[in-house]
């Protein structure tokens, strides 16, 4: 930190003394610097962000779009959806398919217990094979399972399950 020059006896001087040690003449304070700003400014700005926001919430809740009755049939029955997207985003027991290939997955881990992400099986194929022929491929590109030197891999478990049957048929575990 610079040192001030005293403007009494003209000694060098920290700036942060209240007064010159040497001839013990009272220091002027430092001015605010131009980059501070009035505390009143912060808070006009933090509650106009949450007003602009709050606008924006009752907006957005104002477009919902009310589903259709092929979604509404496709959340209950898996055969009503139109495609493998529509089944994964819609259908109600999608997260039963998620569940049970996780555990089919830990199931099959030979070390130790594979490590997940938030929200596993999310991916799927693009297509309508799922809906036609009843067989849904659960995808999870981003899993960790352990080696046989308790060292973590990145993999891909690719899930296949019968949703007729409600069950995992297959489980396929590939190293990247």
């Amino acid at each position: 930190m610079p040192l001030i020059q005293c403007s009494a006896c003209g000694k060098e001087v920290s700036p942060q003394a209240a007064s010159c040690p040497n001839c013990g003449h009272p220091l002027a304070k430092p001015t605010k610097s131009k980059s501070q700003t009035n505390p009143r400014l912060g808070c006009l700005i933090v509650i106009l962000l949450l007003v602009i926001g709050a606008v924006l919430s009752v907006n957005s809740g104002n477009q919902t779009t009310k589903p259709t009755a092929q979604e509404d049939t496709c959340r209950v029955d898996w055969r009503k959806c139109a495609d493998n997207e529509q089944l994964v985003n819609k259908y109600s027991d999608w997260s039963l398919v998620q569940v049970r290939c996780k555990q089919a997955a830990n199931d099959s881990a030979k070390y130790g217990s594979p490590d997940w992400p938030w929200l596993a099986f999310g991916s799927f194929y693009k297509g309508n094979n799922y809906v036609t022929s009843g067989i849904a491929i659960a995808i999870e590109p981003d899993a960790q399972f352990s080696n046989g030197f308790r060292a973590m891999v990145h993999s891909r478990v690719i899930c296949s399950y019968d949703l007729r049957a409600k069950r995992v048929t297959d489980v396929q575990v590939l190293p990247h």
